[in-house]
């Protein structure tokens, strides 16, 4: 079911009004439309931030790269609808019926899921009364590559749910239920396991915080990348390239930052967050390799090849890349969602096949903006 033509001009017209009140223009109003049907509408890249919108129904409303930034969405319904790519940070989901809803590449950093319960609003027949309580199963919602940081789950039923990719890094999941759920890729760190109820199956696919092995092998790698910097210096003359292969370099840190290491060859390598902002890296391969949440600003990229790696939410500002190799050979079954590049020079098309965000949306944005746990 759709909304007809006039309901859906009105819904628009209440949020052109939040648009200018989120924006401080003349005539502008806050959106609050407590239990409003939006079912069916297509409202994509729309301001919905800190709207009072509880118990409103978005039954498959496509609401793609929308923003719901401290939202209250108290037991609305999302059930069936498309928020791909939507942020929703800080945003009040309390009860929120979620089933089928589609929130893969979605932002829900310390997004609110507490109590997987959810008021029903009276409908003609139903044989239920406004406020009546019941449970939200959320059975096949798709939370896959979402940012979930610090979001809290807490007595939530996530049953069957899909989480592959999804980055729960500090999240709450105390008393919540993960049955059948795909935890394939997600990380897990600075959870506290102990309090979940999830399989040990499920872990083992999962990225949790590095091990004690990881962190006995720092000072090796340090040495390695010492080396890789005196061949570098030295034209070749000593030392050796770098050459690293199913390492955890998490425990590195920010010590890949102002490094220098060209044609250097990093294969099954798991550097979630690591810091190679300003550091040379022209000619390096990079092969399946997990990087999401890297750091590349000001890195000197030239020539390097990314072949099936993840790069979700990478930060490539003003990285140095050059539009050939980035387009026709550079990158390969790789995954960009989210990623920030700001003054590269692409070929036609490639930041949208790769879904880029490119310089133009950027230089809108105050400088930081990206840094701070709103995005």
């Amino acid at each position: 079911m759709s909304l007809s033509k006039s309901a859906h001009f009105a819904m628009n017209d209440l949020v052109e009004a939040h648009e200018r009140h989120a924006r401080g223009q003349p005539g502008g109003r806050r959106l609050v439309a407590k239990f409003t049907d939006w079912s069916g509408g297509v409202f994509q890249k729309r301001c919905f931030d800190d709207a009072e919108l509880s118990g409103a129904m978005f039954v498959n409303t496509t609401l793609i790269a929308s923003s719901f930034k401290f939202a209250t969405l108290y037991c609305a319904s999302f059930a069936g609808a498309d928020v791909r790519g939507v942020n929703f940070f800080r945003a009040d989901l309390r009860g929120a019926e979620l089933r089928g809803a589609n929130f893969q590449g979605a932002r829900l950093d310390e997004a609110d899921f507490r109590e997987a319960t959810y008021i029903r609003q009276r409908t003609p027949g139903d044989g239920h009364t406004e406020g009546e309580v019941s449970e939200t199963i959320t059975r096949r919602v798709d939370f896959s590559d979402c940012t979930l940081r610090r979001a809290r789950f807490g007595k939530a039923k996530l049953a069957g749910a899909n989480f592959a990719g999804a980055n729960l890094s500090g999240a709450d999941l105390d008393g919540a239920e993960f049955g059948e759920a795909d935890f394939t890729g997600t990380i897990l760190t600075g959870v506290d396991l102990k309090k979940i109820r999830l399989p040990k199956e499920c872990l083992s696919r999962a990225v949790l915080d590095p091990s004690r092995a990881a962190f006995e092998r720092r000072e090796a790698i340090l040495t390695m990348i010492e080396e890789a910097e005196t061949w570098a210096a030295t034209s070749g003359s000593s030392g050796k390239l770098l050459t690293l292969t199913g390492e955890d370099i998490r425990p590195l840190a920010g010590d890949l930052s102002d490094v220098h290491l060209p044609l250097s060859t990093f294969t099954d390598i798991r550097a979630i967050g690591c810091n190679f902002s300003r550091s040379l890296l022209a000619g390096s391969v990079f092969e399946r390799c997990d990087l999401r949440e890297a750091d590349f600003t000001d890195a000197d990229l030239r020539g390097v090849r990314f072949e099936n790696c993840r790069m979700n939410e990478a930060d490539l500002r003003r990285a140095r890349l050059g539009p050939v190799n980035f387009a026709d050979r550079g990158i390969r079954d790789t995954e960009f969602g989210a990623c920030s590049v700001f003054n590269l020079s692409l070929s036609p098309g490639v930041a949208e096949r790769y879904g880029l965000v490119t310089a133009p949306v950027l230089q809108s944005e105050p400088s930081g903006t990206r840094r701070q746990a709103a995005g």
